[in-house]
């Protein structure tokens, strides 16, 4: 990894391709205070939970949440699917009021400015991540998406599959790709594909394993990440 005090420069890339959840938007964390409200409806202390949670985080490949909250407690005393949409509708009031994370609009609108292709690599479906970029105006400035979708649930993040079908649909070898993610799931991944990495970790995976990232940051417009990406200037 580069160190911020150490870091030489433009990193060597011709496209970007961008994690969704917790990079662009941080649906990470409205995710968890859904889930947080349920546990303790069935009497559990949330905070032990929490290092499973984060350690799912960039994947979709791992035990849906309400199957471990059974888990726990020896099954619900609800209809599963009651559960689900009672999360899922506190998790989407939350996220829908949120913005794009610090840099992140700039960085994209920068790189889309100087021709570079963008994509993105998401282990979300396609329609949820479409939606929030349409909502934030940021849908087109990307030229391709590779998402589980695509995929399938059990190629998710940390498996390559996804940045590789990335890198595929924009025509060009993993390693002249440079990844930006939050998860080291997704770091993983993008690693395993053969791909540089910038890591900007949110609120919940920052206490994580990011020896596999080339970079590692707070927010996309600190000098280091601007002067990595090679759009301090016009």
């Amino acid at each position: 990894m580069i160190s911020p005090d150490g870091m030489p420069g433009p990193l060597d890339f011709d496209a970007v391709i961008f994690d969704f959840d917790g990079t662009i938007l941080d649906t990470e964390w409205p995710a968890w205070a859904a889930a947080e409200v349920e546990y303790r409806r069935y009497g559990i202390d949330p905070e032990p939970q929490l290092a499973w949670w984060t350690s799912t985080l960039g994947s979709a490949d791992h035990q849906p949440f309400w199957e471990q909250l059974a888990g726990l407690v020896g099954g619900l005393d609800e209809p599963e699917d009651e559960l689900i949409e009672r999360w899922r509708a506190a998790k989407r009031a939350i996220t829908e009021r949120g913005e794009a994370l610090p840099g992140v609009r700039e960085a994209i609108t920068s790189l889309s400015d100087r021709g570079v292709p963008l994509a993105i690599g998401s282990s979300s479906p396609i329609d949820w991540v479409s939606g929030h970029l349409r909502r934030l105006g940021l849908y087109d400035a990307f030229d391709t998406f590779a998402t589980a979708t695509d995929v399938g649930r059990t190629n998710t993040k940390p498996a390559p599959h996804i940045f590789d079908l990335a890198a595929k649909r924009l025509g060009l070898a993993a390693d002249r790709c440079l990844v930006i993610e939050d998860t080291p799931n997704g770091v993983l991944a993008a690693h395993r594909a053969g791909m540089n990495t910038i890591a900007v970790p949110n609120r919940l995976t920052a206490g994580g394993d990011f020896g596999l990232a080339t970079l590692l940051v707070d927010q996309l417009d600190e000098p280091v990440a601007v002067a990595a990406l090679g759009i301090g200037s016009a």
